[in-house]
């Protein structure tokens, strides 16, 4: 009689990822797949760079708080107008902004949000009422401002993101596309706050030179904008299967 060889679950598992590993290395060679893949890997590079610039949100939070009286109702309440920038942020981009290019979409919403930012320095030295347009805007009413147009500034540059994915990943992919490009986010947004939280601890933590701390902030915002360069130029679709 012949002996069966039985298979250990060990062996089971190397042979299917020798095959599949030769598989997609065989896919990933082709010349159309491996430009899709450049591209991705250049945009996932920009997002981590992008999120993890140093952010000021925390000691401006405290900073509303103890100085100026913002109580935690009114932070919440701020937080669902940032919801509302981002449905105005979604609404803008599928309506004028779909068509347009990753790289100038990023540029315009960089440098938005960081002239935008600089609304922040009327609640930091203390120039309330403001009077805009004949209308009086105290620190809350400003900071609502502040919040909402931040959101829709977001949403706007976070959609072309989003697309991107779903046009140059595998089909069937887009859902594990997305976890990557969300993991990679909430990554930088981590480091974002670290850094954020180093520069101020480099300022000794005085509010008396919050001003000067927050200008480093954007400033530094700026300097993701040469890496804007490894976004893709053009939006193409990945017409295969892995």
């Amino acid at each position: 009689m012949l002996e069966e060889k039985k298979i250990q679950p060990e062996g089971k598992f190397m042979h299917f990822m020798k095959a599949y590993s030769g598989r997609a290395w065989r896919w990933i060679r082709r010349p159309a797949i491996a430009r899709s893949m450049w591209g991705f890997l250049g945009a996932m590079l920009f997002i981590f760079i992008w999120r993890a610039t140093p952010s000021a949100s925390s000691p401006m939070t405290y900073f509303v708080i103890n100085e100026r009286g913002f109580n935690d109702a009114y932070l919440g309440f701020t937080g669902s107008i940032a919801y509302v920038g981002h449905l105005i942020g979604a609404l803008l981009y599928g309506k004028w902004l779909d068509k347009c290019a990753l790289r100038k979409v990023f540029f315009w919403t960089i440098t938005s949000s960081t002239v935008f930012g600089l609304l922040n320095l009327f609640i930091i030295y203390d120039w309330a009422p403001i009077d805009i347009f004949g209308h009086s805007f105290h620190y809350k009413s400003l900071n609502l401002i502040i919040d909402l147009i931040a959101g829709m500034l977001f949403y706007i540059s976070f959609l072309p993101i989003l697309k991107l994915a779903a046009l140059i990943c595998p089909k069937k992919r887009e859902a594990t596309m997305f976890a990557i490009i969300a993991s990679i986010m909430n990554i930088g947004l981590a480091l974002s706050s670290q850094f954020g939280g180093m520069i101020w601890q480099g300022f000794g933590e005085n509010y008396a030179v919050l001003d000067n701390y927050y200008l480093v902030i954007l400033g530094l915002n700026l300097v993701v904008l040469p890496f804007i360069l490894l976004l893709p130029k053009k939006q193409e679709p990945l017409q295969v299967s892995l």
